[in-house]
């Protein structure tokens, strides 16, 4: 980005990082189950 983020919305989005991160990861599993 170009400019700086403050610090509040630096824990905004590692808030919306945390959320979204096993959402994406579970939604992949989904679609795509690993090998037993």
């Amino acid at each position: 980005m170009s400019r700086r983020l403050s610090a509040h919305e630096q824990a905004l989005w590692s808030r919306v990082a945390a959320t979204v991160r096993p959402i994406a990861s579970k939604r992949a599993a989904m679609v795509a189950p690993p090998p037993p």
